[in-house]
């Protein structure tokens, strides 16, 4: 899904808060359609920002 490699890219670029609205719209997104594996994707980048 594209909104996550825009997180992505905030990621790398240090842009934490807008990398998080990006991975949350993704995961709104992949629950809606039952995608789990993209959901667990998704938690899995959030994870990481709250870790950093």
């Amino acid at each position: 899904m594209n909104l996550k490699y825009i997180g992505q890219i905030y990621l790398v670029q240090g842009n934490y808060p807008e990398a998080l609205k990006m991975y949350e719209r993704a995961l709104k997104i992949d629950e809606q359609l039952g995608h789990l594996s993209e959901k667990a994707g998704c938690l899995n980048n959030i994870a990481s920002i709250h870790y950093s």
